[in-house]
């Protein structure tokens, strides 16, 4: 709808250009690794339309049915939401594995029927771009939860200022005007504030999105053309699209997004939005609203239901194998699946009002009853998953292997954001009056080797001190990139990392003779070589022995995942290719150990793999947690072949490994 009211085709052309960019990102297309601002697009564009109508209903009746509004939302989006959670719940059944996957997904459809989605996917990913969210099949209702919440207050609050307009004796779009364009102003500077920060508060929560909301409200407010004139309406929707164009094209998951970057696919679809207005004539504005694009943006709500559980799905059954034709194939798909739905259950529930969708309490009794039924079948998957599905003996290993997860000891591994160290009583492990101390000192692949070396520890008469923090591996400089998607993590590791380093006097008097050092090395950032060097020469300085650990062989998907799946052999990998994928990290590590004596290299390649193939699986027991952690087996298995290793790098050998 228009400022006035009336249908306005090019809107629903503007959803077609936001559904169409978020699935080719979601796919993997060239030139679209900014896809996922289509999802700001849609917050703008729901913003205009629910905030006109509300407004509208306002000029009509001086009040909002409220109960109608909500009544109209469950007729809008419970029902295609419903089909496609059943529809996904069923194929979860045959698709998801019957621990972890399984278990996961039924809360995440209790999430999705509480509208609290966006919530739930804050605390079990760490970063949206991630690997691990390919695999999660309700990902994407984040954003309908971010809706959901905001809609749930914003009649509330649109009734409110009008009061406050009528007590106040002001003009009433004026003042809504203003009261939107501070609070959008106070969610925006707090988006830009936060993002740099803790960008996964900001991408999933709501009160850092109400800004987007707001921009599509403001021009709502606005008299339709607004006094722009045609020639300026045509340059808005140019501008508009070259600013989603070029966000398309331009962010990436390096982004620090959304903050500022955010500000340039919002602005374009508020300025599409507004010259669409001012020049209905003008030609992109009737391509927008041409029969291809209204016809995209009509089924671009089920559309977006679709596409991400299909390419989730597929994502596991096939390991994250990327293949950008099978995931072409499924969002032809998922657009078929769309049409359908569109056609069957979404325009039947809103122009027909069937059933208890007639009445407005019927409808939102009916939107309540669907959404509880959907997480009352979530329950009952979780309820099969635990107790009544039979697993084979590699998915038990596989089981095993998944949920141990290694932990130093409680008040050890503080959290991002402390700059302080645990304290060494609850970060010492291995003999009760050590002889010697190491410390192992990397991030969450060193600390997967903590089974293995406190177990060599108390066996040996020595201890080990833990100096780990997940995502954190040895690096002093700060990043290259200010506006990297992990800014603040990768400046609080450095403040990490020059803890560790001022903390080695008082460590050294305390025992430590050595520092052993492990990480994930390939997936450091740039000029780790020139950071660990400088590490390993402030670390010989001071005396002490360096232990440099090469990281155990990666694989390229979740190995506990794959034995479950495919069973006990078919995840091996070459041993020549895994030789090659690390060859760099290997070579580099071996010259700076044979540049001091006082330095030292172990790599733990020849205990884990043949020398043809590395198999993830030994003795029915699997070795990983994931695709790169070990397991609690893993780990164990290194733990002879460290021996000769930690005795020199704790000074009770002076055999070089």
């Amino acid at each position: 709808m228009g400022q006035a009211g009336t249908y306005r085709s090019d809107i629903d052309g503007l959803r077609a250009v936001a559904i169409l960019v978020v699935v080719a990102f979601h796919v993997g297309l060239p030139g679209f690794s900014g896809g996922f601002v289509g999802v700001d697009v849609f917050f703008v564009i729901s913003g205009f339309l629910i905030t006109g109508l509300l407004v509208r209903e306002q000029d009509r009746s001086g009040r909002i049915d409220i109960l109608d509004f909500y009544a109209r939302r469950v007729r809008r989006i419970v029902p295609a939401m419903a089909l496609v959670l059943v529809a996904v719940m069923a194929l979860g059944l045959v698709i998801l594995l019957p621990f972890g996957e399984q278990q996961a997904f039924a809360t995440s459809v209790q999430a999705v029927a509480g509208f609290v989605s966006n919530l739930y996917f804050k605390t079990v990913l760490s970063d949206y771009f991630r690997a691990r969210a390919n695999g999660l099949p309700l990902l994407h209702t984040w954003t309908l939860a971010v809706e959901e919440q905001f809609y749930l207050l914003w009649p509330l609050a649109l009734a409110m200022a009008a009061w406050l307009a009528g007590a106040a004796r002001l003009g009433r779009r004026r003042l809504l005007a203003w009261l939107i364009a501070a609070g959008s102003l106070a969610s925006l500077v707090a988006c830009a504030t936060m993002t740099w920060k803790w960008p996964q508060w900001t991408f999933f929560l709501t009160p850092f999105r109400a800004w987007e909301f707001g921009a599509g409200a403001l021009i709502a407010l606005l008299p339709r053309g607004a006094g722009i004139s045609p020639r300026w309406g045509v340059c808005l929707t140019l501008g508009g699209i070259a600013a989603i164009v070029a966000a398309t094209v331009l962010f990436s998951d390096q982004t620090l997004f959304p903050g500022v970057a955010a500000l340039l696919p919002v602005a374009g679809a508020a300025a599409v939005i507004a010259g669409g207005a001012a020049a209905p004539a003008a030609g992109l504005t009737r391509l927008l609203g041409s029969a291809p694009m209204v016809a995209i943006g009509k089924v671009s709500y089920s559309w977006y239901l679709w596409h991400w559980p299909l390419l989730a799905l597929w994502s596991l059954v096939t390991l994250r194998e990327r293949s950008l034709t099978a995931g072409l194939l499924l969002v032809v798909l998922a657009l078929v699946l769309a049409g359908l739905t569109w056609w069957f259950v979404e325009e039947p529930v809103r122009r027909r009002k069937p059933g208890p969708f007639a009445t407005r309490g019927g409808a939102v009794m009916a939107g309540v009853g669907i959404l509880a039924t959907c997480a009352a079948l979530a329950g009952g998957l979780r309820v099969w998953a635990d107790h009544g599905a039979a697993v084979t003996p590699q998915a038990a290993a596989a089981e095993a292997a998944a949920r141990f997860r290694t932990t130093i000891i409680s008040g050890c591994e503080t959290p991002v954001g402390s700059r302080d160290l645990g304290p060494v009583a609850n970060c010492r492990r291995g003999a009760r009056s050590p002889s010697t101390t190491v410390l192992l000192w990397g991030d969450s692949h060193a600390r997967h080797l903590e089974p293995a070396l406190t177990a060599e520890a108390a066996a040996a008469g020595y201890a080990v001190l833990y100096r780990v923090r997940s995502g954190c591996g040895p690096r002093l400089s700060s990043p290259d990139r200010m506006f990297g998607a992990h800014t603040f993590r990768a400046l609080d590791c450095v403040a990490f990392n020059r803890a560790v380093l001022d903390s080695l006097p008082a460590a050294k008097a305390e025992g430590v003779a050595g520092v052993a050092i492990a990480a994930r090395w390939e997936a450091r950032p740039d000029h780790w070589r020139e950071d660990l060097t400088e590490i390993v020469a402030r670390l010989r300085a001071r005396g002490l022995r360096v232990l440099l650990l090469a990281d155990a062989p990666q694989y390229p998907f979740d190995v506990p995942a794959c034995v479950a799946r495919r069973g006990w052999t078919a995840c091996d990998l070459d041993r020549a290719a895994v030789d090659a994928g690390r060859a760099g990290e290997v070579r580099f590590l071996k010259l700076l150990a044979a540049s001091d004596p006082g330095v030292a290299f172990w790599d733990p390649i020849d205990t884990m793999c043949s020398p043809t193939v590395c198999s993830p699986v030994r003795a029915g027991a699997v070795l990983y947690g994931d695709s790169g952690h070990l397991s609690r087996a893993g780990a164990l298995s290194l733990a002879g072949g460290l021996t000769p290793a930690l005795d020199w790098v704790g000074a009770r050998s002076d055999a070089r490994p």
